[in-house]
């Protein structure tokens, strides 16, 4: 059946434009708040607005490329009483040459705010504290890093393209959220991601067919599951979370494994599918001390601290293994029926959910009790499992719908209401290469979700008390295969005391702006970074921006095409001239096709170069220079769609009309 959902939730990515420009026409013609006591200090419309910014990272001042850690306190001016509950929009940005001689350092703060709220990519400050990055695992050896919130000049919203070894499988998070871990199977690596700069720190060997990946609670290890492609015994190889090298290989069994941990970090448990077995390793030795069996074709794994125990569900078999996590022994046999696919527990670990994919049905796990409670037919083959704060939702593989059930009947209702959201137009079952990561995950907003559907190739934002998704976001020419979230919010981390924690790219004196919505006022504030002693001499590439002057990406396949565009020296904002070095690399995605053009000085900064692409698509131009110092990777890159020539002549004509 199709509900409503109810909820409270936060303004998606279309209702912060509306707001946006509310505040620009209202809010910023008020002014930016006085200055009191303390360069630190604001007070304006009764509030008391302190800053502060610390070094977040080990060093002892703030430093370039150090994480800082950026934090204001807002109090009632007379009382002091800390105000909670608001929502500053807060940005960074290193203050230029030419911004240095400003006579009024306020009117060119209220300035900045206006151009951030237009949300142009040439318009982004350095460091943008409101907003949330979407990241694609695609189907080829690439993850699509999206901004949903920037018009990226009304023609993509592709923040940045990390190129792997080969495709991912699975990925988790460091402890911080600054590394994402990924496992490339078919490379027997994982690979390192720096979040912060989008680019691979490192490739870790980690033995044949590495799937699945975990870390456990105290972020000691990483784990990741070894499975062979013959039937061979297969295990897992640990991985060192701070020197990011191998630190065991520990052969478990045969079969795909999943993986899960005592909530102490002392015992890991590792299913071994093809033996019907789930492998117990003692942590603090990295060694196997026993095998249990539990049933046939352990299909997934998950842990409750609030029950101390693990809990295995099996296909075959039908059954649910719960092993205690303290004893390390099998305390209890629960019998379903087969065809069982998932399990995970909602954060606080009392409520477990089981999917059956045969019966289409979802059972809920009380693991207070250690037995089922409820059941509910969710509809054709039920498979992954998120939560958000309000709600669970399970993907379904037979069907292009969603089902959703509210947390607030979970263990109460007699019958679980299952509400139905529209997810996409074909079944994600359609699609056969599935990664092994999460397919839906909750946004950087309260009461929204990612849901991902690859059959589509399209990643669906939905805001939950509605009955289809709100929009939706492409990889660019590839399949998403499962989605994460990078979160950049500031957020209220202890009463009246708002914060977040970021890397400064480079050394200077920032200008950190700051906008409330209720009561409306803004305020402005400076700090220096310090140059990092140890970077001294080692990295002397220029800082380059890239403005595109051609001003339709939209060429036409097998037709030569004038490409023109300017360098300029962010520092600086002068154009950078007469560079003869520059080479230029155009690929096609998805696909193997791949081009080199040289770049021709023109004048003023601007160069060309003349490209002919074989066919339609969607093509990737990246800049490079040796001279600048400046490599692929560091220049940004542009995004060109190939057309046929009567769909070009055809868009023409309908303009025309």
């Amino acid at each position: 059946m199709r509900r409503q959902l109810s909820g409270r939730r936060r303004p998606g990515p279309g209702c912060r434009v509306f707001l946006c420009c509310l505040l620009m026409t209202g809010l910023l013609s008020r002014g930016v708040a006085a200055a009191a006591a303390s360069l630190n200090e604001v007070v304006e419309k009764g509030l008391s607005i302190n800053f502060s910014v610390d070094p977040a990272g080990g060093s002892k001042v703030v430093t370039q490329g150090d994480l800082a850690s950026v934090r204001f306190h807002i109090s009632d001016a007379s009382s002091g009483a800390p105000v909670s509950g608001l929502r500053p929009a807060v940005w960074l940005d290193l203050i230029k040459p030419a911004e240095k001689a400003d006579n009024d350092p306020a009117a060119a703060c209220r300035e900045k705010i206006k151009v951030y709220l237009k949300g142009n990519l040439a318009s982004r400050p350095d460091i943008d504290l409101n907003t949330y990055y979407i990241l694609s695992m695609n189907d080829d050896a690439s993850i699509s890093v999206i901004d949903p919130l920037v018009a990226m000049t009304g023609r993509t919203n592709l923040l940045a393209m990390i190129l792997l070894n080969r495709p991912g499988e699975d990925w988790v998070r460091g402890r911080n959220d600054r590394r994402l871990f990924v496992t490339m199977p078919k490379a027997g690596q994982v690979a390192v991601l720096d979040t912060e700069t989008f680019s691979v720190l490192k490739n870790i060997d980690a033995g044949i067919n590495p799937v699945r990946i975990a870390l456990q609670p105290d972020a000691r290890y990483l784990w990741v599951g070894n499975d062979p492609a013959d039937t061979g015994v297969g295990g897992v190889t640990v991985i060192d979370a701070v020197t990011l090298s191998p630190a065991a290989t520990i052969r478990t069994g045969r079969g795909h494994h999943e993986i899960a941990f005592s909530e102490d970090s002392l015992s890991a448990f590792i299913t071994n599918a093809e033996d019907g077995t789930v492998s117990v390793v003692d942590i603090q030795t990295l060694k196997k001390i026993r095998e249990i069996r539990t049933g046939d074709r352990p299909m997934a794994i998950a842990a409750s601290g609030l029950a101390h125990a693990v809990y295995v569900v099996h296909e075959t078999s039908g059954t649910v293994a719960v092993i205690d996590t303290e004893s390390r022994e099998l305390i209890r046999q629960i019998t379903l029926k087969p065809g069982l696919a998932s399990v995970r527990f909602e954060p606080g670990g009392r409520w477990g959910f089981v999917t059956n994919k045969k019966e289409g049905t979802v059972e809920i796990l009380d693991s207070s009790m250690g037995r089922i409670v409820q059941k509910t037919a969710v509809g054709r083959g039920p498979d992954r499992i998120s939560f958000t704060e309000g709600f669970a939702y399970i993907q379904l593989s037979g069907a292009a719908d969603v089902a959703v059930i509210p947390m607030s009947s979970v263990g109460r209702d007699e019958n679980l209401p299952v509400l139905k959201i529209v997810a996409g137009e074909r079944p994600p079952g359609e699609y056969l290469n599935h990664a092994s990561a999460d397919t839906i995950v909750p946004s950087g907003e309260n009461a929204t979700v990612l849901i991902t559907n690859p059959a589509d190739g399209l990643i669906y934002y939905y805001m939950e008390g509605m009955e289809v998704s709100m929009g939706s976001f492409r990889s660019y020419g590839r399949v998403p295969r499962a989605v994460h979230v990078i979160d950049r919010n500031i957020r209220e981390t202890a009463k009246g005391t708002y914060s977040a924690k970021t890397k400064l790219p480079l050394a200077g004196r920032y200008r950190v702006a700051m906008l409330l919505d209720s009561p409306r006022l803004t305020a402005c504030f400076e700090f220096d970074a310090k140059p990092d002693p140890s970077a001294a001499g080692k990295d002397d590439k220029k800082q380059v921006r890239v403005d595109v002057l051609t001003e339709d990406n939209t060429i036409i396949a097998g037709t030569e095409t004038v490409f023109r565009f300017r360098l300029k020296d962010l520092d600086s904002n002068e154009p950078i001239t007469g560079v003869g070095d520059i080479t230029t690399i155009l690929t096609r995605t998805p696909g193997a096709w791949k081009q080199r053009y040289p770049a021709v000085p023109l004048e003023n900064g601007s160069y060309e170069i003349r490209i002919r692409v074989p066919e339609p698509g969607v093509y990737y131009l990246f800049l490079g220079s040796r001279s600048l110092n400046a490599g692929y990777a560091r220049i940004p890159y542009s995004v060109l769609n190939a057309k046929d020539s009567d769909l070009r002549e055809t868009g023409r004509r309908r303009e025309a009309r």
